[in-house]
């Protein structure tokens, strides 16, 4: 295992979500979105020399070539990359900021004109997508909820690794907010692609929502067997009751319940949260990941 690997992860803050990725920048494993890892968890299964990660039927584990950033939303903050690729992309964006990039967190992959930049949102964040903007000679994206962007010192494929900005590494310089041109243009309305019906039978119909398949007295059964400590890291606990919702609302009692165990344990605050719950993103696959760590 690389050895810098595990050192420079001492500097990512304990917050962030981390994905493992392959030498070519793929994240491994299956719904990899729903299933980072924090900082000091990554730690531990590098240590020991391979990372568990969720296969189709069954868990299995990988020796991951380095690990990036899972944009979007953590429990202090929604977290943007802004990927400036070329010089002319630093140009666009500046002139949609209409001032110079603001200093934050930023890294490179080393090649001419390609820099990362790190932002922190504290709104609403329901309303924000990714966004990728193409002109002549520069690409420039947004990347929030679901993106990844990969971070120092994993490989790059042509240029050895990623490195941070001189003085822009986390521990070296504190993330700033991320400009109100950028929530705009994240928050702005799209043309929608068009949804194309399948043909069963010579009928059109659409393709029906995934649904869980998970039973309510499953998941009861997954809970009893998840280790409390799982209550006590927020994230774990959140993705939790996500999980729980999707499969059925009555499980509010059985999420509460379970959440008791932790030492941080609020009256209340279980069922706050659970209204809160939109169904984003998280399904009952997270839950049976849970139960096998």
């Amino acid at each position: 295992m690389n050895t810098n690997l595990l050192n420079e992860l001492a500097f990512i803050p304990s917050h962030w979500r981390l994905v493992p990725v392959n030498g070519h920048k793929q994240p491994l494993g299956m719904s990899w979105q729903y299933h980072p890892f924090s900082p000091q968890q990554l730690l531990a299964h590098l240590n020991r020399g391979r990372v568990p990660v969720l296969g189709k039927n069954h868990v299995y584990t990988v020796r991951p070539a380095g690990y990036a950033l899972l944009c979007g939303q953590t429990e202090r903050e929604y977290l943007i990359a802004v990927d400036c690729d070329g010089i002319k992309a630093h140009q666009l964006l500046q002139t949609l900021l209409g001032s110079r990039i603001p200093a934050t967190i930023a890294f490179s992959s080393g090649r001419p004109g390609r820099c990362q930049y790190l932002f922190a949102y504290h709104g609403e964040s329901l309303g924000l997508r990714s966004r990728k903007i193409t002109q002549e000679g520069a690409t420039l994206e947004f990347r929030g909820e679901r993106q990844i962007s990969v971070l120092p010192p994993s490989p790059h494929p042509l240029t050895g690794q990623y490195r941070w900005i001189q003085g822009c590494r986390p521990d070296q310089i504190a993330i700033q907010t991320v400009p109100n041109a950028i929530i705009k243009l994240m928050q702005s309305t799209f043309i929608r692609r068009k949804t194309y019906p399948s043909r069963i039978r010579g009928h059109r119909r659409f393709q029906p929502l995934s649904a869980p398949t998970t039973t309510i007295i499953q998941a009861q059964d997954l809970l009893t067997a998840i280790h409390p400590r799982f209550a006590d890291d927020y994230q774990s606990w959140i993705f939790t009751g996500m999980a729980l919702k999707f499969i059925s609302p009555s499980l509010l009692y059985d999420w509460d319940k379970w959440s008791a165990q932790s030492a941080k344990y609020r009256l209340g605050e279980p069922q706050y949260k659970w209204d809160s719950f939109q169904g984003f993103g998280i399904s009952d696959r997270y839950l049976w990941w849970l139960a096998q760590q």
